[in-house]
């Protein structure tokens, strides 16, 4: 019984200690761009950990706290749907590393190009301040691969290293792999 409930409670337990651990890395600000978005120690990285090992649902999960966290500490006061875009949806779109537990190489690469097309959307949307869209599309696709490159670089050989050393292979529990297929 208190195996079961053990196992229940392990993703999310892993989740909230790999988001505070993000939001710890995010904060070791390398670059920070003038209108928003940062380099950092590879925040995002601990995130994609979840999705990895636990499947989307959990790393939704865990997306949404992150972008929250984010928002909180960033102390930044932007519209609803900057909010949304930024924070919220750039957070959840990490999941998507989930879907490829075989691949984790690609599953990051490809939960940052979901998380920049939420920066970019947000550009476009929100802060093109009356340009065509064209140039909007263009500007904020510039600007936020300006940060977002080297963050996802940096995160990238971060996250081989930790995985080379073994701390990212270890199985997914039978309770993983439940919660990775809605079981």
């Amino acid at each position: 019984m208190l195996e079961t409930r053990t196992s229940q409670i392990r993703p999310y337990v892993e989740a909230a200690v790999l988001v505070a651990l993000a939001a710890v890395l995010s904060n070791i600000v390398l670059f920070r761009a003038p209108l928003g978005g940062s380099v950092t120690l590879g925040g995002s990285i601990p995130i994609c950990f979840v999705a990895l090992r636990w499947g989307p649902k959990i790393g939704v999960l865990a997306g949404l706290n992150y972008g929250l966290v984010n928002f909180l500490m960033s102390g930044a006061v932007v519209g609803i749907g900057p909010f949304f875009c930024d924070y919220v949806f750039a957070g959840m779109s990490l999941a998507v590393a989930g879907f490829f537990p075989q691949k984790q190489m690609l599953a990051v690469v490809l939960a940052q190009l979901f998380r920049l097309f939420f920066y970019v959307l947000s550009g476009v949307l929100y802060f093109s301040q009356g340009k065509s869209w064209d140039v909007a599309l263009l500007f904020s696709l510039q600007y936020n691969l300006a940060f977002l490159v080297p963050d996802t670089l940096i995160g990238l050989y971060i996250f081989h290293q930790v995985y080379r050393s073994g701390v990212g292979k270890t199985a997914p529990l039978k309770a993983a792999r439940d919660h990775r297929f809605g079981g």
